[in-house]
């Protein structure tokens, strides 16, 4: 099979809910990259716990990978005796999965990034703020464009996709600078001039 095959298998599980069973236990699946350059092939995943919030991201060298038509279960080999499986998850995991994703998203946002604001002077402070940025730069564009207002959050709105990106996205705000974080306002803020509310 393919690696463009294989992606477009690997989208469609996660869409839908994914498990990714490992040697050390089973996690929810927000989002893998099957990659290919030089002859050698990877797999970036990006997964969180049922029982505990918090997401990690893992990268792994694979050696070969194949799907089962009638489990529909994928297979990625990273050694001779080694094997990550995804496979479709059962409604309990998609369920804590999405829970779990989006406590994280909010401890980070109403907790993490105004602590780190404050610590490292940033421009801005207010938990709204960042999840005002993060949302924008979400969709490239202001969210209330894009999902509908005045129902519930924004963040509940999104599908699982967009969530574990919403989610990458608040990680690697926390690794930024000042001048990172006042060149990521500007630009919401300038989207927002060309798309005011109504």
């Amino acid at each position: 099979m393919e690696v463009s095959s294989m992606q477009i298998k690997l989208d469609q599980t996660v869409q839908r809910g994914a498990c990714l069973k490992t040697p050390q236990g089973q996690f929810f699946l927000m989002n893998a990259q099957l990659t290919h350059q030089k002859k050698e092939y990877g797999l970036e995943l990006f997964f969180c716990g049922v029982t505990h919030p918090k997401s990690t991201w893992l990268s792994f060298r694979i050696t070969h990978f194949a799907e089962d038509p009638n489990t529909r279960k994928l297979y990625f080999a990273y050694s001779t005796r080694n094997y990550l499986q995804v496979v479709p998850a059962d409604l309990y995991t998609i369920k804590k999965g999405i829970e779990n994703a989006r406590s994280e998203y909010l401890q980070r946002t109403n907790v993490d990034l105004p602590i780190q604001s404050k610590k490292h002077n940033w421009p801005i402070h207010e938990n709204h703020c960042f999840q005002r940025i993060l949302l924008d730069h979400l969709f490239l564009a202001p969210w209330y464009t894009i999902l509908k207002k005045n129902q519930n959050p924004a963040y509940q709105q999104l599908n699982i996709m967009q969530l574990s990106k919403l989610l990458m996205l608040t990680q690697k705000m926390q690794c930024m600078n000042k001048k990172d974080i006042t060149a990521l306002n500007q630009v919401s803020i300038k989207w927002r001039k060309r798309n005011p509310k109504h």
